[in-house]
């Protein structure tokens, strides 16, 4: 979602900066790909990371092209002071931070709902006090995938919203078989990072957007995983589910965004895992 605001910087841009930003939850999977794309594009990037020391979690950070450009900052989104020294000095921000409860939860709207609400509140103080002219807010398909009154022949939109008590029943119920049948909706996350710079560079954007590019099953990438990898052991234990669920991206694509080919993706995951040390070329996939 994109928010617009006025802004002011009471300092000069640097020589050679393209403009400076600031991006919660750097050290996140999502985010990460974000910064790396902002400092290609000449950005000055103020991270904020619970603990800028900890090198397992953001010292890949410090080893990115134009790692010069970067500033991390200690800063909680639970904590607003820590969120304001962040954000300040900054023409932009990326919220891409939200807090996450780890196991089964007790209390859903204190654990699941209200911390993020909180967090994402801060932000926007915190934007607002400093003069932010476009805050990105990155939130999660979760927000459009439970409303059971949407019609099932239309792809869901901007315009769809998930409720409630669907969402308590979804976190309840939820389990994910590896090889289940329904369709997922499947996105680079590089193409993710470049949609998000989109939307915060271009005048046009606001509002809510939906970036998904294929809809398809798990059968299904494995048997485009399976023409450039053949021999690997591929299962054929693969079920079908009926209630799928597809989306409509084209507000984005109507602003220019492109995403790669879906096999150029699923390549360069099974690339990633073999380089990882996390997939062997002769053991099953």
């Amino acid at each position: 979602m994109v928010i617009e605001g006025t802004c002011y910087i009471n300092r000069e841009r640097e020589k050679g900066e393209k403009g400076r930003v600031c991006v919660t939850g750097a050290g996140g999977y999502c985010a990460s790909w974000v910064v790396k794309l902002l400092l290609s594009k000449g950005y000055t990037v103020h991270e904020t990371v619970r603990d800028p020391d900890d090198e397992k979690k953001n010292g890949h950070l410090k080893k990115m092209e134009n790692s010069s450009n970067l500033q991390l900052f200690h800063a909680d989104v639970m904590d607003y002071d820590s969120l304001s020294r962040a954000i300040s000095g900054c023409e932009g921000v990326f919220h891409a931070a939200s807090p996450v409860p780890s196991g089964q939860l007790t209390d859903f709207q204190k654990e699941l709902v209200d911390p993020p609400v909180k967090g994402a509140l801060n932000v926007l103080k915190a934007s607002h006090e400093a003069g932010i002219k476009r805050v990105v807010l990155v939130s999660s398909m979760a927000a459009v995938v439970n409303n059971p009154k949407w019609p099932k022949d239309i792809h869901m939109d901007e315009t769809c919203w998930s409720e409630m008590p669907s969402c308590k029943t979804a976190e309840v119920t939820r389990d994910y078989p590896r090889l289940e049948g329904k369709i997922h909706a499947l996105v680079d996350v590089r193409d993710v990072a470049e949609a998000l710079l989109l939307v915060y560079e271009n005048p046009k954007a606001a509002g809510r957007y939906i970036w998904v590019a294929y809809s398809l099953k798990f059968r299904e990438m494995a048997e485009i995983i399976k023409r450039r990898y053949p021999n690997f052991e591929y299962t054929t234990e693969f079920t079908d589910e009926k209630g799928n669920k597809e989306f409509n991206s084209e507000k984005l694509k109507s602003l220019g965004w492109k995403f790669r080919p879906l096999e150029d993706t699923l390549v360069d995951f099974v690339e990633y895992l073999h380089e990882a040390g996390l997939l062997k070329w002769k053991e099953s996939f």
